[in-house]
């Protein structure tokens, strides 16, 4: 049971974590400057926190033989988003290509993937945000390929057994909808805005029908 719980404390950490860092994009609405005045600064206290929390619970993990691989399995969500920030800020030699696959196959949600690679591309280059969403809809039948979005999610969040707010594609989706309409995104093309209102609306339902299970 102790373990368990350790489990879930790892998971809402990050979740906690990427939302937070996301909200600050929403909340950011210039598209020519970064959010950071200093981004190579605030990339590397992004990386001191990562290896702080990550540390903290690799030091649990003895006891527990489950959890170095949920450590490793969640921490991975947070080195994507580390590493995606720092090839937008040209601070990587990695390839975008690779870690927006390396995404996707966390979020199962081409979608939400696209929405929240846009996101961090706009934190620390502005500039190369309409690029990456083009550079997205050119990988949509890669994307399909190695990891296409699970239409399961949707009806896998309302088990009774799947505790609220733990899912990565559902608080991303969260996040996606609550940031619709507080900042353009310049380089969207018609058919992806469509497509994730698409995927929102059908999300929004999913909360109304977990919010009816909870008050039941």
């Amino acid at each position: 049971m102790v373990g368990k719980a350790f489990e879930a404390l790892i998971a809402a950490t990050v979740l906690l974590y990427v939302r937070t860092l996301l909200a600050k994009s929403s909340a950011h609405t210039s598209e020519t400057k970064p959010l950071w005045e200093d981004n190579d600064r605030a990339l590397e206290r992004m990386q001191g926190d990562i290896q702080v929390m990550r540390s903290f619970f690799v030091e649990l993990a003895g006891a527990y033989p489950s959890l170095p691989q949920v450590v490793e399995n969640e921490f991975g969500v947070l080195d994507t988003v580390y590493e995606l920030l720092s090839i937008a800020n040209g601070s990587s030699e990695s390839t975008d290509r690779d870690f927006v696959i390396l995404l996707q196959k966390k979020i199962k949600n081409i979608p939400i993937t696209k929405y929240v690679v846009g996101d961090l591309f706009h934190m620390v280059n502005p500039a190369k945000e309409e690029a990456i969403y083009n550079l997205i809809d050119s990988m949509e039948d890669e994307l399909v390929a190695v990891a296409p979005t699970d239409e399961q999610a949707f009806d896998v969040v309302l088990a009774r057994q799947t505790v609220p707010g733990l899912r990565l594609d559902q608080e991303l989706a969260k996040h996606c909808d609550e940031s619709r309409g507080k900042r353009a995104r310049p380089g969207l093309s018609r058919t992806a805005t469509e497509e994730g209102e698409i995927m929102l609306n059908r999300w929004k339902k999913t909360w109304n029908k977990v919010k009816t299970q909870l008050e039941e």
